[in-house]
């Protein structure tokens, strides 16, 4: 009897050790409800805390290799003592790995996504329970070839290439190029930088690059091939006419940029009785605009000042622009115009841009006006921007007897040019233009303002107010350098009851 007694405490015994190893498998962190010591020590089993912090910079796990775009290298403390059963890894709430090995310390993950993040947790379990719990949070890194590609011409055999980098862990670049009519790639350099500089392209071919991101350990293959053809340009830019700055002596200044190498814009100012030009300001490339406020030293009333640009960079600097030339004028005094028409038709007259040319004669009678003036400044109430800047924008007066026009014929004889330069208009509103040469209004006579431009392209037309007055008080026409390609030579044209509104500054 004893005997049977002791086979059965025996079996009993092997089943229970069988039932408690079997509950610290795969299962067991799910199933066991107990921890030795009761409550485990939360304190840090990964070697991992260094790799990423909690604002999202990445440290030395993406430089050394630990975390790359699709593995992670998780590192632990070994378990210290005898009675270990095994290590649980899980990702994202998922069991993925049971080591059993109590001296391993480190497992790879592989096969993840790039620029992603991953939470994991390691169990490690003895024959008490779960001995030890820890969490960490890991992103693999985004690692994609670069892209954005961009460039600047040095000189004429060199060309700056700029890229976006769109690999986080990436440390240089390999760049590739190709001539256009070649079928495979060379290596041309390694960067650690975003940009490179390639001293060895011949002005006028076209290439292609491609640029891969790298590091020790894997890389992002190429980019797509960017298309570049070598065009180094430095010429001179073009000057639009100087623009005096409202209740100021200052200028402003505005060109075109013709150069596409350029590090910036030079300007130049003298005086309109001197022969040479002086250096006065500096912007960098991509800025076309220059405010001239040197009114302690220069800028007078009643003084014509002459303005040219250049465009440079390390290499050269281009001759002078076109020149222009502006008079600083003394403000009227506040309210001294007369302002004719109240209509609120947004017309394209005068500045039918659609058009290469276009002329527009007025006819403003003499009790609309009201008085004898000596007429300084026209301002007109623009409602869209012209497309373009108006090239040889004249703007003439004359007095005349009759109140409305018979026919369509312009009146072409006997005026006074007061305005004669190019006009850029950038704002709406009342556009204020400053006669270079006054009119003297008798006050009796009915006036007429003629006002034309001549462009060799068209774009799109500006609009101004106007009204309607019901009576021919207008002849307009337009062409494209046709019908003898100067406007101030058209003979006939179009009658139109509508009047630009105006202001008639004394």
């Amino acid at each position: 009897m004893k005997w049977r007694i002791s086979i059965f405490i025996a079996w009993l015994g092997v089943w229970v050790v069988v039932l408690f190893i079997s509950g610290c498998t795969e299962k067991a962190p799910l199933e066991i409800k107990n921890f030795s010591p009761p409550y485990p020590k939360q304190g840090e089993t990964f070697l991992m805390r260094d790799k990423l912090k909690s604002d999202g910079s990445f440290q030395t796990g993406y430089f050394n290799g630990t975390i790359r775009s699709d593995r992670i290298v998780l590192e632990w403390l070994p378990y210290q003592g005898d009675d270990f059963l095994s290590y649980k890894i899980f990702r994202n709430g998922a069991l993925i790995k049971t080591i059993v090995e109590a001296e391993a310390s480190s497992f790879i993950d592989s096969g993840l996504v790039q620029n992603t993040y991953y939470d994991y947790k390691m169990s490690v379990l003895n024959q008490s329970g779960m001995a030890r719990v820890d969490t960490i949070r890991l992103k693999t890194p985004r690692f994609l070839p670069p892209s954005q590609f961009d460039y600047k011409m040095v000189d004429s055999t060199t060309v700056l290439l700029f890229w976006e980098n769109s690999a986080e862990s990436a440390t240089k670049f390999r760049v590739y190029r190709r001539l256009f009519s070649d079928t495979t790639s060379r290596l041309v350099g390694t960067v650690s930088d975003t940009f490179f500089t390639d001293s060895d392209v011949i002005n006028g071919q076209s290439y292609y690059y491609q640029v891969e991101a790298f590091n020790d350990w894997e890389s992002t293959g190429r980019s797509s091939p960017y298309f570049l053809q070598v065009n180094y340009q430095m010429n001179a830019p073009f000057l639009f006419q100087p623009r005096q700055v409202a209740g100021t002596r200052s200028v402003r200044l505005s060109w075109s940029d013709n150069s596409n190498a350029e590090d910036g814009f030079n300007i130049y100012r003298r005086r309109l009785q001197e022969t040479d030009f002086r250096l006065i300001g500096s912007v960098p490339m991509g800025v076309t605009e220059y405010v001239d406020n040197d009114t302690l030293n220069a800028l007078e009333y009643d003084s014509t000042f002459v303005y040219a640009v250049t465009a440079y960079n390390a290499a050269e600097e281009t001759p002078f622009s076109n020149w222009r030339s502006i008079t600083i004028t003394r403000p009227l005094s506040p309210g001294r115009f007369v302002e004719i028409g109240t209509g609120t038709i947004s017309w394209n007259y005068p500045f039918r841009t659609f058009y290469h040319d276009a002329r527009t004669q007025v006819l403003y009678l003499a009790s609309e006006i009201g008085r004898s003036m000596t007429i300084r400044k026209v301002a007109l109430n623009v409602t869209t921007l012209p497309g373009q800047t108006m090239n040889n924008f004249v703007i003439r007066m004359k007095h005349t007897s009759i109140n409305s026009y018979p026919s369509n014929n312009f009146d072409n004889t006997d005026y006074t040019i007061c305005y004669n330069q190019a006009l850029t208009i950038d704002s709406t509103g009342w556009i204020e233009i400053p006669l270079t040469t006054p009119f003297n209004y008798n006050g009796m006579d009915n006036l007429i303002i003629d006002i034309s431009f001549n462009n060799d392209s068209y774009t799109s037309d500006g609009r101004c107010y106007a009204t309607d007055t019901g009576v021919y008080r207008s002849i307009t026409f337009r062409s494209d350098s046709g019908a003898g390609d100067d406007p101030l030579n058209y003979s006939q044209g179009t009658r139109s009851t509508y009047i630009p509104n105006i202001r008639l500054y004394y």
